[in-house]
């Protein structure tokens, strides 16, 4: 019977102390939060995540872009290494130089934002990290079906808000197609759906939440001492109850320039920071290669690039090289229209070269060779190639000039006998020789038929000529159109070219001797 009493008081007791503790609950007190406070906080912790995503999607566009710029810059330098004599050549080392300024313009632009976006970076997810922080507190402060964080616009929990994409537990996520930094949400004097509550307008649904339910007493009594100094504070004081049962919200959303917070409050730092990482330019790829070459065309660069060609032909300073207008200097080079890009780029396009190995066959299009290794490698072949080349008729053309004292004691035939009776197959290859197995010693190799007939013609031109040749020529002021008869255009001005003219079978039957030789 005594047990049976005490088990009747015990159950009893237990029932009156669950009866409590669920009238306390249900009393107008324990307010949970409003949606209008926390959820635009969580915007705020998804937009500042965003940070790192945003500068590697800055600094990805600007390595994009200067791989196409450094491919057409490669493309452009092969070309013109090929055809060093060709038309475009010389506006393609023009616009070869306006691509590796953008380069060094587009490398230099990360170089400088990278401490601005680094700063970025560490001020934003250390607020989204207390933020998050602080409601998942406030998530799991208290057990089903009572809630602390309300809802917007309505009286349920509003704990789904809380997910991985917003400000849940985070996921690193560093792709290069997210979405950019929300301007609305990270505005420019502030974060701007952060408005801010006071007195009880923070105050959710009664009887769900105690954590901003006051306690009396200090160490005796556990809880939140809220009132005469004590207070409820979570994420940098962005969530804070001052006074008993009124949580509420820091107002954000006017920061700057003479905001609520100081200039070195951290929310400050951090809406500056950010500000700064989304002001940051972006380097973008251009649709294709001919829209690149007009982009060029038209920037600053190119000016400087063709006074500088000016000034090394002229032998005059890049200031006294040209009086002309940029406007028209550009005109000269380029044109006025669009067609000039798309010329330009087919030129290049089209131009069969030989392969990263050295081989001529199959012989790859220019366009068709897109990793810049390899472009380095075909690039190396033809620098390598024509500096060779350059080399070997420079001499061979000084010392006929010098042997000859202009074609006297050089002549066409004396050529031909300088390959010597051993080689019969490099004497039928050189222009204007012949082999005659018949023929006297160290002379076998003499001029071919043609050969005779071009060097009577020369011999016949070449006494009148040599008369009139001089460097102040008849072609000195010539425009373009009448730049003939000994005269020759070159570099914009006409030149007189009267001793190559006469000697051109001869210099060029050396050019082809001295290509055998070498090659």
């Amino acid at each position: 019977m005594t047990n049976g009493l005490a088990i009747l008081q015990l159950s009893v007791l237990t029932a009156a102390t669950a009866f409590m503790m669920l009238t306390r609950r249900g009393e107008a007190t324990n307010y949970a939060l409003k949606g209008e406070v926390w959820v635009p906080l969580c915007d705020v912790a998804r937009e500042l995540r965003k940070t790192a995503r945003q500068t590697v999607n800055k600094i990805d566009s600007s390595l994009n872009a200067n791989e196409q710029l450094e491919r057409l810059y490669l493309q452009l330098l092969v070309y013109a290494a090929k055809n060093p004599t060709a038309a475009n050549s010389e506006n393609m080392r023009i616009l070869a130089y306006g691509a590796a300024v953008e380069i060094a313009a587009n490398t230099n632009q990360v170089k400088t934002n990278l401490p601005a976006a680094i700063k970025a970076i560490s001020y934003g997810h250390e607020v989204s990290g207390s933020i998050s922080g602080a409601l998942h507190t406030l998530k799991y402060a208290v057990e089903s079906p009572y809630f602390c964080l309300q809802q917007t616009g309505g009286t349920a929990d509003g704990q789904s808000y809380i997910t991985p994409e917003k400000c849940g537990e985070l996921t690193v996520d560093v792709r290069t197609d997210g979405e950019d930094i929300d301007d609305a949400i990270v505005w420019p004097n502030g974060f701007g759906k952060v408005t801010g509550t006071s007195n009880t307008e923070g105050q959710g649904q009664s009887g769900k939440c105690g954590v901003f339910k006051t306690t009396t007493g200090t160490n005796t009594n556990p809880g939140i001492k809220i009132g005469s100094g004590g207070k409820a504070s979570f994420a940098h004081g962005l969530i804070e109850a001052t006074s008993d049962e009124k949580p509420n919200g820091k107002p954000l959303s006017n920061l700057a320039p003479h905001g609520k917070l100081t200039e070195t409050d951290l929310l400050s730092k951090t809406h500056k920071a950010v500000r700064q990482l989304m002001a940051i330019p972006t380097s973008k790829k251009h649709e294709n290669e001919e829209a690149l070459i007009k982009h060029l065309i038209s920037k600053p660069a190119i000016i400087t690039a063709i006074k500088l060609q000016m000034a090394a032909t002229t032998g005059k300073t890049v200031t006294d090289a040209t009086t002309e207008s940029d406007v028209k200097l550009r005109e000269n080079y380029f044109g006025t229209g669009d067609t000039t890009a798309k010329g330009l780029w087919n030129k290049i396009a089209n131009e069969q070269v030989v392969d990263e190995t050295g081989k001529e066959k199959p012989e790859p299009k220019l366009a068709q060779i897109v990793d810049t290794d390899k472009l380095r490698k075909v690039l190396e072949y033809y620098q390598t190639l024509q500096n060779v080349r350059q080399a070997g008729l420079v001499q061979e053309i000084e010392k006929l000039k010098k042997d000859s004292e202009i074609g006297k004691t050089v002549t066409p035939e004396k050529i031909c006998n300088k390959i010597g009776d051993a080689d019969e197959n490099k004497c039928n290859r050189t222009k204007g020789c012949a082999y005659n197995k018949t023929g006297e010693a160290n002379k076998k190799c003499t001029l071919s038929e043609e050969g005779k007939k071009e060097a009577a013609k020369q011999a016949e031109n070449q006494e009148t000529e040599e008369k009139n040749w001089k460097t102040d020529s008849k072609c000195t002021g010539k425009k373009q159109k009448d730049c003939k008869d000994g005269c020759k255009w070159e570099n914009r001005k006409c030149k007189d070219y009267s001793f190559l003219v006469n000697q051109n079978f001869t210099l060029s039957m050396a050019a082809s001797f001295v290509n055998l030789v070498l090659f």
